[in-house]
């Protein structure tokens, strides 16, 4: 358990930037690119639904990730 001071607040501050009802915002640029690509390729191949679906929900999951994880690099004990 982390013990109360400044990294504990810089952690808690980190998290609501992405926790918060309106954190989803910030990633709504890439959500609509990888849905649009995901319909597209939907639309030319619906019989490969399934192989698309695994290959999109997942891409736009490890894209998210990323980004918190370049954002975690500020506060490494945040995530011992």
């Amino acid at each position: 358990m982390m013990p109360y001071g400044r990294e504990w607040k810089n952690g808690r501050k980190l998290l609501w930037e992405f926790m918060n009802p309106r954190a989803i915002v910030k990633f709504d640029g890439y959500q609509r690119k990888y849905t649009h690509r995901l319909l597209s390729c939907l639309a030319e191949t619906p019989k490969h639904f399934l192989n698309h679906v695994k290959l999109y929900v997942p891409l736009l999951s490890l894209l998210i990730h990323r980004l918190l994880s370049f954002k975690a690099q500020l506060l490494p004990s945040l995530w011992r």
